[in-house]
């Protein structure tokens, strides 16, 4: 996998491998793949900018986790399922980026028909 480390501090890592490398679906599958290192505490993936962001319990294991990057391919990438915390903030994401939507909304016409 062709990627990009955007952030790497102690044992938080995000890596950028770019939009619409793969789907919602196969972030699931991707999610899966890293989730079952023990060394891995938590992953989270973004399928809408390519962001996977791994949080990991020994700063020893950086390396490991790059070569287990370097090797997954995007014939190894295969769509998994959505655990139920992944699905509950996906709903709470979408939820607070709607308010926000309405919030901004409703300044923006109050802003332009006041005048």
């Amino acid at each position: 996998m062709i990627y990009k480390i955007v952030y790497d501090k102690n044992t938080r890592l995000r890596v950028r491998v770019g939009r619409d490398i793969f789907t919602r679906e196969e972030g699931y599958g991707l999610f899966e793949t890293l989730s079952k290192y023990d060394f891995i505490d938590e992953v989270s993936i973004s399928h809408k900018n390519g962001s996977i962001l791994i949080l990991y319990n020994d700063v020893n294991k950086k390396a490991e986790i790059l070569k287990i990057l370097d090797k997954i391919s995007k014939d190894d990438l295969f769509d998994g399922k959505a655990t139920d915390e992944i699905k509950s903030k996906e709903i709470s994401d979408n939820f607070f980026m709607n308010l926000a939507k309405k919030i901004l909304k409703r300044y923006l016409f109050e802003i332009i028909y006041k005048n």
